[in-house]
């Protein structure tokens, strides 16, 4: 039989979802789905959510990537208390850092999520048709970036003058076509000897 359990004992049981206590049990009860102690304490309470916060700067040079160490996370409890954390373990999508303009980017960890809005901004220097990662070459980093823009914003993307390729006035799969050309004309074929 058990008689105390720290309260910090519990604390990183994230994956508990309940807790069954019986009925004739001295020491504990529970009470909504929270533990507690005979003298009416906190044992444990299950995690309810988590919340994020984005502390980095919401506006991002062209090509640059969130920085995912400002992001602080807590996790909140059934009783009300919440504990703060940071991790580098964040899954982010809807993240393109060559497509100019806002974006609306989904945060995840361990089941939960929230939406964030970033403004990445148009270069400060030319960039040519096709090269979006502005590197002066044409590349896979262009075709998967293109790729990426095409699946996400599948909408009016008439802002990113780099990614329309074939300078047709649309972006769509004929520059990612254009894009393939492009990188296939620039290879060097080695013949065999």
């Amino acid at each position: 039989s058990l008689h105390t359990i720290c309260y910090k004992a519990l604390a990183l049981c994230h994956n508990i979802d309940s807790i069954v206590i019986d009925e004739n049990n001295e020491n504990f009860y529970l009470e909504d789905g929270i533990l507690y102690d005979k003298n009416d304490e906190v044992v444990w309470a299950p995690m309810t959510h988590i919340d994020f916060t984005y502390y980095g700067m919401d506006t991002l040079s062209y090509g640059e990537e969130i920085d995912v160490g400002s992001f602080n996370l807590r996790y909140c409890y059934a009783d009300g208390n919440y504990e703060n954390f940071w991790t580098d373990e964040l899954q982010i999508s809807g993240f393109v850092p060559y497509y100019v303009g806002t974006q609306t980017v989904t945060v995840s960890y361990a089941g939960f999520s929230e939406e964030f809005e970033f403004y990445v901004m148009y270069p400060d220097y030319p960039l040519s048709s096709g090269d979006l990662s502005g590197d002066g070459v044409i590349d896979i980093i262009d075709l998967v970036s293109l790729r990426q823009i095409l699946v996400l914003f599948d909408t009016d993307i008439k802002n990113n003058g780099m990614c329309d390729a074939n300078e047709d006035g649309d972006i769509d799969i004929r520059d990612l076509v254009n894009i393939k050309k492009q990188i296939a004309a620039s290879d060097d074929i080695i013949d065999a000897p």
